[in-house]
């Protein structure tokens, strides 16, 4: 298990080394990045929504977005069905950039799953999902003790 765990901060290291490169290739930051790629992940989705996703604030998501449109990034949107809630989804120059900077990384993803079977496929899956889990967990707690902190 300990093997597996350095594996994964060795990736974890790799990830944010390919995100840090990517923020400077756009010309953002590694949150806006972040944002980004939560965006291409689910897709339209509310402001708040992100804020969520992302763990930010909404005013800290309005900064965010107010960067990345003006970048040409992501687009606003008014929801039909409640005029005052905004949508907010990436444009087509960022998923032609998004393809260039993750689409090879993605494409190898994709081929090396057939070297596994669908049941190490779920194993590993689980495992990722309980480290997401248990890393934002433990931010929540580091974020307590420092509001608690001040």
């Amino acid at each position: 298990m300990a093997e597996i765990i350095t594996e994964e901060r060795i990736h974890q290291n790799a990830a944010d080394t390919l995100d840090a490169a990517i923020a400077e290739w756009l010309g953002v930051n590694r949150t806006d990045v972040m944002c980004l790629d939560i965006l291409a992940r689910l897709g339209t989705v509310p402001a708040g929504r992100l804020a969520e996703e992302s763990r930010l604030t909404t005013g800290a998501i309005t900064a965010v977005l107010d960067r990345l449109e003006r970048a040409s990034y992501v687009q606003r949107l008014r929801d039909p069905s409640d005029r005052r809630r905004v949508l907010v989804e990436t444009t087509e120059r960022f998923r032609e950039l998004a393809e260039h900077a993750w689409g090879p990384v993605a494409a190898e993803w994709l081929a090396s799953g057939s070297r596994f079977t669908p049941e190490q496929l779920a194993g590993i899956r689980k495992f990722l999902r309980l480290g997401a889990e248990l890393s934002y967990r433990q931010a929540e707690e580091i974020s307590a003790k420092v509001a608690n902190k001040g």
